[in-house]
């Protein structure tokens, strides 16, 4: 998403192991370290396998008004 210009003057975040290499390649991107996703409306990152069905969960509850 990030090459694609998707996350352009947007926060996010990514497997601690790889949060330096995304801030570095895209400094258009606030990438923060410390959260398991961020949620941008349109655009949700995580931050790895259990990151993604937590905030899959989270996503599917604020769609559903719950």
């Amino acid at each position: 998403m990030a090459a694609a210009g998707l996350l352009e003057g947007k926060r996010a975040t990514t497997h601690w192991a790889h949060t330096e290499e995304l801030a570095a390649r895209h400094p258009g991107i606030e990438v923060d370290p410390d959260v398991l996703y961020v949620d941008n409306g349109s655009v949700l990152t995580s931050a790895g396998k259990a990151a993604t069905r937590t905030s899959a969960r989270a996503s599917g509850a604020a769609t559903s008004g719950r």
